[in-house]
C-alpha cells in the first residue's frame, strides 16, 4: 500500500501497514492520521515559491544578547520589545535568527516568566514555514524531562505563531568554553551526561534532535545542562520506526556538529544524534569542533571524507580511553559508532573514577578461580602435545607443584590481560576491571607485569616455603613444627596483606603496581511494563452540568471524576501541541495551590502547563492544567500472580523515594497520596499524581481510592509490597518475595519503623544498591559453572565411564578369563607343567582348600579328564566371547580386538601363571561350568549401579552442608523460597538430587539395557550419547534461565545473589 503526504506530496512507502499506518510524515512531519491525543491536522500545501529540496533556513536561538542585534520592529519581521503576544509581554531578546527571535516574556495575568519563540512576519505568510514552526512545538512538547527545555504551549496571535517555553538563564556550553577554554575531562563528561539524559528521553519518545551542539545546551541555575531548540527535530512513531527513522532530500543541522549522513542528505537516525553528542563533547575537551575550518567548503569535505583528528596532543590530561570513546562516536560509518546513547552513557560513566565502586573480595576470588580453571583447560592439551612430541613433560598441568613453565604461563596471562585490557576472562565474567588509582583505563603492560610478578612471588612463597623448610631444617618433629609454623606465617601474610583501604580491597601486588580492582558499571536495566486494564483517562463520565468546550485554550473532552474536596478532573487536549492534558477544577472559593514562581519540574510529578479561572455551574472556579500522565496506575500494572522482580521494583522505589525526599525538602509534597496515585510508564518512569484518579481495577466506574495516611514511609511500604508481593500493605512483617540479601536489608529497614527523616538514608541505600547484581544473570551463572566444573569433573567422568562401558568391561573380563583358561590348558598339556603347578601349589597356595583342588585336578590319574574338560571349557569361553563381541558397537570392538592382540602376545608359563587363575579354571572345567560371563553379569551390574548413584548423593551432601553447594557459595549465589527466606538444607539437598535425576536415570537405563538386553546395541548407545549431550544441555538451560531453572520451579525455590 502506498501513502502520499498531503503537505509535501511525497510518496512515503510501498509497504505501509494498512492496519497501523504512520502517524507522521517521515519527510516533513505532517500529522497523517488522528490519534487519541490529537486530531489530524489539515493538509498544508507547500508554497509554490519554494521547492521541496530547498534547504531550510538554519537559525540558532541560543545567541546571546551581546551577540545578536536587537530586533527592529519597523522592518516587520519581529515584534517590538514591550508588545503583548498572546497575553505575554515581551522583554529582552534572548536570540534571533533567520526564522524569528526568542524573547524573555511575562504573563500579564500570573506574572510567570517564560521564553517565547516568535516566527517572523515575513515567514508567517508562508504555509510551509508556519507548519514547520508548529511542528517544532508539537515535537518538543512530547518530551517532559528535567534535562530538556519544556514547551508550555503553542498558539498564534494575529496570525503569527509563537511557542511558549521554559525560561533558561541564557548561558550555554558554548559560552562556557568561550569564557574558560576547554573544560577538565571530569566536568566535560559530567555535563555531556546531562545532555545524553535529555536526548535519551527524546529518543524514547521517538524524537531525533538533529541539531545537537554546544550552543543548544543551556546551563541552568543549579549548574546543570538542558537540551533545547528542537527546531530541526522529527517525531517518529515507535511502532513504525523502520519507516520513519529517515530524513532525506536536504541537509538540516549545523555543519560543524552534524553527522556525515546529514551533510550528504542521507536518511538520519538515532546514531546521528550520537555523532553530534560526541562532537559536542569533542568541543568541550578540545575547545573547538572536530572539523573546524575557516572555509565552510573545507569543513564539509573533511567531515565526510576524513577521520576525526585526535586531540590528546593538546590535552594530555585526557585519558586515551576517553579519546577513544569520543572518536568512536565520530566515526564516519554509523555502523561503527556507539549503537545508542545508552551505550555511550555507560562507557562515559565507566570513565569517571568517582563512579567506580570497589570490587568485593568474593568477586575477586571468584574471578581468580575462573582464571585458574581456564589456564588449566588451555595448558592440558599443551601437556599432551609435549608428551607426544618430546616424550617427556614440563609439569604444566600440575597446579600443586612449582615449575617454571607453568609460572611463566600464569605470569604472561595475568600481565598481558590485566595490563593491556584491564581484565582477564574471570574478571570480565565477574564484571571487574583493573585500573590505576585515580584513573579509569587499563593500567598498562608495565603495571600489569609488576602486579602479576609480585602476586606470583607471594603465591610461590606460600607453596614452596614449607617444603623448603622441611628440606633445610633437621628431620624429625622439630623440622615439621617449623615447617607448619612457616606455612601458617605465609598464609597469615597472604591474608593480612589483602586489606581494605580508601580505594577498596588491595593487596601488596596492588600497592606495588599502583592499581586497584573496581566493579564495572552494570548496564542500565530496561523495564517493560503494561497495564492489565484500559487507560482510566479514556473513560469519561456524563456530567449533570454541561462542561465548557474550552478552558484556557485547552479543549475539554469530558469529566473523568469528581474529587473528594468538591472539585473535578476533566480530560482535555492541547490541539496546538497534540498532547493530552488534565484540567483540575477546584471547588468555589479555593485558590490554585501551584507556586508559579517556582513550579515543580521534577519528572516524577505532573507538569503544570496553565492555570486561571473559569465560570462554570454558576460560580467562578480556579483551574490548573497538567500534562496528562503516560502509562497507567502501578496498581493496574502489577499482576498479583506475577509481581515484579527486584530489578524492576528497585527502579520504581528509587524514583518514589527520591520524589518524596525532594518534596519533603522544598515543601512541594502531595497531600496524603494513596498508592493508586503512583503511575508508571511502560519504560518504568514513575509519576505521583497531585490528586486521585480512578484506577482500572476499580469495580465502580469513577470510584476513587482511599487517601493515604500522609506518612511517606507508609507510602513506600505500600508501593514496595505492591510491586514485590502483588498486593499493597503497610504492616505485617518483612517483604515476602525472593529478594537478594542486599535487597532484603533495604526492605527490612522499611518495616523496621521508618519515619520521614529516614527517607534520605533509604535513598542512599537504594543508590548504593546499584553496585550489587539485582538478579542472577547469565554471566553470574557462567562464573558459577566455571567454578563448579572442576568440582564435578571427576564424578561425571566416573559416572559416564561406568554407565557406558558395562558391556565392554564384561567383554574385557571375558577375554582375561578365556586367556586364563587357554594358558592353563596349554600348561597342563605337558606333565612337566603339571608337576610345576603342583610344586607351586604345595609351597605357595593361599589356603589348604586351593591346594587340595589343584592337586585333585592335576594328579596323574585325573590329568586326562581335567585336560579334556578344560579344552571343552576353552571352546565354550571362545563361543561366549564371540557372542559378546556381537553385542558391542564399533569403537568397543576396536578396543576389544586391540586388547586381545596384546593379551595373546603376553605368553605365560607355569612359573608365572597365577595359582588363583589355575584353581578357578580347573575347578570350573571339572564342574562343567562354561558360561561364566552370564553368571557374573548381575553382580557386576550392582557394582556399576552403586558407582553411578553415589556421586549425586555426594553432591547432595555438599548441598545439604552448604545450602546449595560449595560452588554456589563461592559464586555468591544462594537459594531462597518464594517468601524470600533461605531454603532449608533438606530442600537444597532434594533440589540437587532433582538436578542430577534425569542424567542418572538415563545412565541407569543404559546400564540396564547392557545387562538385561545386551543385543540392544543401538538403543544403549543412543542412551549413553543422550546422557553425554545432557551436560551441555544443563549448561544451556542454566545460562538461558539463570535465576530459576526447571528444578527450582519444581522445588518452589529461586536463585538470588548473596
Amino acid at each position: 500500500m502506498a501513502l502520499t503526504c498531503p503537505r509535501c506530496l511525497r510518496k512515503l512507502s510501498d509497504s505501509v501497514d494498512p492496519v497501523e499506518p504512520p502517524v507522521f510524515c517521515m519527510y516533513c512531519g505532517q500529522k497523517l492520521r488522528a490519534t487519541a491525543d490529537c486530531p489530524a491536522l489539515p493538509p498544508v500545501m507547500p508554497d509554490q515559491a519554494e521547492t521541496i529540496d530547498a534547504p531550510e533556513p538554519i537559525y540558532d536561538v541560543s545567541v546571546q544578547v551581546e551577540q545578536a542585534p536587537p530586533p527592529r520592529a519597523a522592518d516587520g519581521q519581529v515584534a517590538a520589545v514591550g508588545s503583548v503576544i498572546g497575553g505575554y509581554r515581551l522583554g529582552r531578546v534572548l536570540g534571533s535568527g533567520g526564522m524569528g527571535a526568542v524573547y524573555e516574556a511575562e504573563n500579564e495575568t500570573t506574572g510567570q516568566r517564560v521564553a517565547i519563540k516568535l516566527l517572523s512576519s515575513r515567514l508567517s505568510a508562508n504555509p510551509t514555514s508556519v507548519e514547520r514552526f508548529r511542528q517544532e512545538g508539537r515535537v518538543a512538547s512530547q518530551i517532559t524531562h528535567p534535562r530538556c527545555v519544556f514547551v508550555l504551549r503553542a498558539d498564534a496571535d494575529a496570525g503569527r505563531p509563537y511557542i511558549v517555553m521554559e525560561l533558561m538563564p541564557g548561558r550555554t556550553l558554548k559560552d562556557l568554553v568561550d569564557d574558560r577554554g576547554p573544560l577538565p575531562p571530569g566536568e566535560a563528561v559530567a555535563r555531556i551526561l546531562d545532555v545524553i539524559d535529555g536526548l535519551a528521553e527524546a529518543h524514547r519518545c521517538g524524537v531525533i534532535h538533529r541539531d545537537v551542539k554546544p550552543s543548544n545546551c543551556f546551563l541552568t541555575d543549579d549548574d546543570r545542562v538542558k537540551v533545547g531548540d528542537f527546531g530541526l527535530s522529527k517525531s517518529l512513531d515507535p511502532d513504525q520506526a523502520d519507516q520513519h527513522l529517515t530524513q532525506s532530500g536536504h541537509f538540516l543541522g549545523t555543519i560543524l556538529y552534524a553527522s556525515p549522513e546529514q551533510i550528504r542528505g542521507e536518511p538520519v537516525g538515532y546514531e546521528s544524534d550520537v555523532y553530534s553528542v560526541c562532537a559536542t563533547l569533542y568541543h568541550l575537551l578540545a575547545g573547538r569542533a572536530p572539523f573546524q575550518h575557516e572555509s565552510l567548503t573545507a569543513a564539509l569535505a573533511r567531515a565526510v571524507s576524513e577521520p576525526p583528528p585526535p586531540f590528546r596532543a593538546a590535552r594530555p590530561d585526557v585519558s586515551p580511553e576517553l579519546e577513544r570513546v569520543v572518536l568512536k562516536g565520530l566515526d564516519r560509518d554509523r555502523a561503527r559508532r556507539w549503537e545508542s546513547l545508552e551505550e555511550l552513557r555507560e562507557e562515559l560513566i565507566g570513565l569517571q573514577p568517582e563512579r567506580q565502586a570497589p570490587a568485593r573480595p568474593r568477586d575477586m576470588v571468584l574471578a581468580f578461580l575462573i582464571d585458574l580453571v581456564l589456564i588449566q583447560v588451555v595448558i592440558l592439551p599443551a601437556e599432551v602435545v609435549v608428551r607426544f612430541l618430546v616424550g617427556t613433560t614440563f609439569g604444566l598441568a600440575s597446579p600443586t607443584e612449582w615449575n617454571w613453565p607453568a609460572e611463566l604461563v600464569y605470569f604472561v596471562y595475568f600481565a598481558v590481560a590485566d595490563g593491556l585490557f584491564g581484565c582477564t576472562v574471570g574478571k570480565r565474567l565477574a564484571r571487574l576491571r583493573v585500573v590505576r588509582v585515580g584513573r579509569t583505563g587499563p593500567p598498562g603492560l608495565r603495571a600489569g607485569a609488576v602486579r602479576a610478578g609480585v602476586f606470583a612471588l607471594l603465591t610461590n612463597a606460600l607453596m614452596v616455603g614449607p617444603e623448603w623448610l622441611v628440606e633445610v631444617w633437621p628431620r624429625g618433629p622439630a623440622g615439621w613444627v617449623l615447617a607448619l609454623l612457616g606455612a601458617a606465617v605465609a598464609v597469615a601474610a597472604l591474608l593480612l596483606q589483602f586489606r581494605r583501604t580508601a580505594q577498596g580491597w588491595r593487596g601488596v601486588h596492588d600497592f606495588a603496581s599502583g592499581c586497584r580492582v573496581v566493579q564495572r558499571p552494570r548496564p542500565a536495566h530496561r523495564v517493560r511494563l503494561a497495564s492489565r486494564f484500559p487507560n482510566p483517562l479514556d473513560r469519561v463520565q456524563p456530567s449533570p452540568v454541561k462542561l465548557p468546550e474550552v478552558v484556557g485554550g485547552f479543549g475539554v473532552k469530558g469529566k473523568i471524576c469528581a474529587l473528594p474536596d468538591g472539585g473535578e478532573v476533566w480530560a482535555g487536549v492541547d490541539k496546538a501541541l497534540g498532547r493530552r492534558v488534565l484540567v483540575r477544577v477546584f471547588p468555589p472559593g479555593r485558590d490554585d495551590p501551584v507556586n508559579w514562581d517556582a513550579p515543580v519540574t521534577r519528572p516524577t510529578r505532573l507538569r503544570a502547563v496553565g492555570h486561571g479561572t473559569v465560570a462554570w455551574n454558576g460560580t467562578e472556579r480556579a483551574w490548573v492544567g497538567y500534562v496528562a500522565p503516560a502509562g497507567a496506575p502501578l496498581a493496574d500494572v502489577i499482576d498479583p500472580r506475577g509481581p515484579l522482580s527486584w530489578a524492576d521494583a528497585r527502579l520504581i522505589l528509587e524514583q518514589l523515594v527520591n520524589e518524596l525526599a525532594d518534596a519533603a525538602g522544598d515543601g512541594s509534597g502531595v497531600y496524603r497520596p494513596a498508592v493508586e496515585q503512583v503511575w508508571v510508564e511502560p519504560g518504568g518512569r514513575v509519576q505521583i499524581l497531585d490528586f486521585p484518579l480512578p484506577v482500572g481495577a476499580a469495580r465502580v466506574p469513577g470510584a476513587l481510592p482511599e487517601p493515604g495516611t500522609g506518612d511517606p514511609s507508609d507510602l513506600v511500604r505500600r508501593v514496595a509490597t505492591l510491586a514485590l508481593e502483588g498486593t499493597p500493605r503497610a504492616a505485617g512483617g518483612r517483604v515476602r518475595a525472593p529478594l537478594p540479601a542486599h535487597a532484603s536489608r533495604i526492605t527490612d529497614r522499611l518495616f523496621g519503623g521508618g519515619e520521614p527523616g529516614a527517607l534520605d538514608a533509604l535513598r542512599g541505600a537504594l543508590a548504593d544498591n546499584h553496585a550489587f547484581p539485582p538478579h542472577v544473570s547469565a554471566g553470574v551463572r557462567a562464573a558459577h559453572i566455571g567454578v563448579q566444573g572442576p568440582m564435578l569433573a571427576l564424578g561425571l567422568v566416573v559416572m559416564f565411564v561406568l554407565g557406558g562401558v558395562f558391556n565392554l568391561t564384561s567383554a574385557l573380563t571375558a577375554v582375561l578369563r578365556a586367556q586364563s583358561f587357554a594358558d592353563t590348558a596349554r600348561i597342563i598339556e605337558s606333565d612337566a607343567g603339571c608337576e610345576t603347578l603342583l610344586e607351586r601349589a604345595r609351597r605357595h597356595a593361599l589356603n589348604a582348600a586351593e591346594r587340595e583342588r589343584i592337586e585333585s585336578a592335576l594328579r596323574p590319574t585325573d590329568r586326562a579328564a581335567t585336560r579334556r574338560k578344560l579344552r571343552q571349557a576353552v571352546a565354550v569361553q571362545q563361543v561366549e566371547l564371540d557372542e559378546i563381541r556381537q553385542h558391542l558397537n564399533r569403537p568397543e570392538r576396536t578396543v576389544l580386538t586391540r586388547f586381545q592382540q596384546e593379551s595373546a602376545d603376553d605368553v605365560t608359563d607355569a612359573d608365572e601363571i597365577s595359582l588363583r587363575n589355575v584353581d578357578f579354571a580347573v575347578t570350573t572345567a571339572r564342574a562343567g561350568k562354561g558360561a561364566t560371563f552370564a553368571a557374573a553379569r548381575w553382580p557386576m551390574f550392582g557394582v556399576f549401579v552403586v558407582g553411578v548413584v553415589v556421586w549425586p548423593l555426594v553432591w547432595a551432601g555438599f548441598a545439604l552442608v552448604f545450602r546449595g553447594g560449595l560452588a554456589m557459595a563461592v559464586a555468591g549465589i544462594t537459594i531462597v523460597r518464594a517468601d524470600g527466606r533461605p531454603a532449608g538444607r533438606v530442600r537444597c539437598a532434594a533440589r540437587e538430587l532433582l538436578v542430577w535425576l534425569p542424567l542418572t536415570a538415563v545412565l541407569l537405563a543404559c546400564l540396564w539395557a547392557q545387562a538385561a538386553a545386551p543385543e540392544l546395541v543401538l538403543a544403549r548407545t543412543v542412551l549413553w550419547l543422550a546422557a553425554v549431550l545432557m551436560v551441555p544441555l544443563y549448561v544451556a538451560i542454566a545460562l538461558r534461565e539463570p535465576a530459576r531453572p526447571p528444578q527450582d520451579r519444581i522445588m518452589g525455590t529461586y536463585l538470588v545473589p548473596v
